[in-house]
């Protein structure tokens, strides 16, 4: 009877390991590039801002052309014409807050200005363009402060100015990579040590 028992302590127990087994997390919200600059936002409140993302992208952001003034907003389909942005490509991006949205395809658009980053040795002047994207779209960063950073979402439509003044590897995630990995692997093999280690004792 005791045998018995023991014997379904030792099932629920290994049915319990295969469980946690599956247990994951990822604790790092931070893009693996850090994007710095300057946002100045509908208010004309101007904030120094890290881990600046588009959407939580850095790169293939995608925007729009501009809809042909040949043709019928109720007709145009952005999709198209997609260009995929770098912000690593770009200077800073502009966008006229008392702009009005236009429609096309059921979904409200804005007007934004890119201004794409020029070598220092360049003699050429800074090459704008003009594109459209999702006026519900948001801004993502954290405004640098004292006592630590202030997480902040902005519609773009309520977005002045983004002024990139460069980008760094985040140290969190460098940190990390120093780090040796829990995996799920190294995880699963500890538990059924200790699983295999109760088993026997159940039964000595």
């Amino acid at each position: 009877m005791k045998k018995n028992i023991h014997l379904a302590l030792a099932s629920a127990s290994f049915l319990l390991l295969a469980n946690f087994s599956q247990d994951s997390s990822n604790g790092n919200n931070k893009p693996v590039v850090n994007f710095y600059g300057t946002i100045t936002d509908g208010s004309d409140k101007s904030f120094k801002a890290e881990n600046i993302t588009l959407e939580r992208l850095y790169k293939q952001v995608p925007v729009y052309q501009v809809a042909p003034s040949s043709v019928a907003p109720e007709t145009y389909d952005p999709s198209v014409n997609i260009t995929l942005l770098d912000l690593a490509e770009i200077d800073k991006v502009t966008v006229d807050v008392n702009q009005k949205s236009q429609k096309y395809r059921n979904r409200d658009y804005i007007t934004i200005c890119v201004y794409s980053k020029m070598p220092s040795d360049s003699s050429e002047s800074q090459i704008k363009n003009e594109y459209i994207i999702e006026s519900n779209k948001k801004l993502t960063c954290e405004e640098v402060n004292p006592a630590g950073p202030i997480k902040k979402e902005i519609m773009m439509s309520a977005v002045k100015t983004i002024q990139l003044e460069g980008y760094k590897q985040n140290n969190s995630d460098q940190d990390s990579k120093n780090k040796p990995k829990k995996t799920a692997s190294s995880t699963y093999n500890s538990k059924r040590k200790g699983f295999l280690l109760y088993v026997q004792n159940l039964f000595s």
